[in-house]
């Protein structure tokens, strides 16, 4: 078992504090997180049940540095019994203190982003930042958390009006990813890391433009990659046809759990809402790298899609090599062509190698 080394997410966590939450003086923080249950501790994978203690000590080194950074208060730190599950709903004295709060970062293992008490802390205006699966290098120099969201923010907004625009967008990438369907009518939107304002709630890390495509309209295959799913070790490719997954190919393990959950031909409502195609997010986070954890591939500095929130989410099979990304994916790029660039105005194959490592997934939006 490892401790976070308290020198190096220091900056990070100061930088949570003062900068992504807006943290002032007098203002009540809140520091919460799960730990294992008797049932976990007899039942539960020991590397699984390791990663959880060291995320609830985490979570109380973030508590000190903050009592550090302002000794005059207030700040609580409160340990609860784990959920045991995504979305469960918490202890009610736990959801009591949410909402006393003014500021409340959830470093958990089960996420208590879509609950009951969540949404009734935010509604009571509480700043609240979702940190479900969190590890300690997220706050390290050079993790995820250790970037200007200013500039991370700035820069998914302006993804996020390009996508708002857009009427068809079109993901391919090497691995074999090549999938279009309808944007029109749909709103992009922006996760942006800042949650300054009362009841402003989010996830950390963050940085992402994304939208829901059309319904019924995604035609095409998205191959996943070993390694962007807890234990999937060979490729995985989800063919969706009028908006959704018909067949699952590969993937070993995880490719069976994945067919018995989506059931490709059962008209059940159940399994046909969970192959549906719900998601595109663009990433915006220049320190995000491969998959760190086993939450939300998206979000890192890749293209993703996924089905249906009901299930896990999928990247789109590129591994970023990109060293910034300072501007939007061009609007008008001849539909493909040559492979628009993500970073430049340009189609790929222009790339000015001196700017950036050439990204090796195109996307395109087909404006209105």
């Amino acid at each position: 078992m490892t401790w976070a080394d308290e020198e190096k997410i220091t900056p990070g966590v100061r930088t949570m504090l003062e900068v992504n939450m807006g943290w002032q003086p007098g203002e009540r923080l809140l520091v919460v997180t799960d730990v294992p249950r008797p049932e976990d501790w007899a039942g539960m994978p020991l590397p699984a049940l390791t990663e959880m203690l060291e995320r609830a000590v985490l979570a109380r080194q973030v508590a000190e540095v903050a009592r550090r950074m302002r000794p005059e208060g207030p700040v609580d730190f409160v340990v609860y019994p784990a959920t045991g599950g995504h979305g469960a709903e918490p202890p009610a004295d736990l959801a009591a203190r949410l909402r006393q709060a003014d500021v409340v970062i959830a470093l958990t293992t089960y996420s208590l982003s879509h609950t009951d008490a969540r949404e009734a802390a935010t509604q009571a205006g509480v700043r609240l930042a979702s940190m479900p699966g969190f590890l300690a290098e997220m706050f390290y120099p050079d993790g995820p958390m250790a970037v200007d969201y200013r500039q991370v923010a700035a820069e998914a907004e302006a993804i996020a009006r390009q996508l708002t625009d857009a009427r068809e967008a079109w993901v391919r990438s090497p691995a074999g990813t090549d999938i279009r369907f309808s944007l029109a009518g749909r709103a992009g939107m922006a996760d942006t890391g800042l949650y300054l304002q009362r009841g402003e709630w989010g996830n950390l890390p963050a940085g992402e433009a994304y939208i829901a495509p059309v319904e019924g309209t995604a035609e095409g295959v998205l191959v996943v990659q070993a390694g962007w799913h807890p234990g999937l070790t060979e490729e995985m490719r989800l063919v969706f046809r009028a908006g959704q997954v018909v067949e699952v190919l590969g993937g070993g393990r995880v490719g069976e759990e994945l067919r018995q959950f989506l059931r490709p031909g059962d008209d059940a409502p159940l399994y046909a809402a969970r192959r549906n195609l719900a998601e595109l997010g663009v990433g915006t986070n220049p320190n995000a790298r491969d998959r760190i954890t086993s939450w939300r591939p998206r979000r890192f500095a890749a293209p993703s899609i996924s089905p249906s929130a009901t299930m896990p989410i999928w990247g789109a099979g590129w591994r970023p090599t990109s060293t910034r990304t300072s501007s939007s994916p061009r609007r008008n790029c001849g539909w493909m062509g040559s492979g628009c660039c993500l970073f430049c105005r340009t189609t790929a194959s222009s790339c000015p190698p001196t700017v950036h490592t050439r990204p090796e997934v195109a996307i395109c939006f087909r404006v209105l």
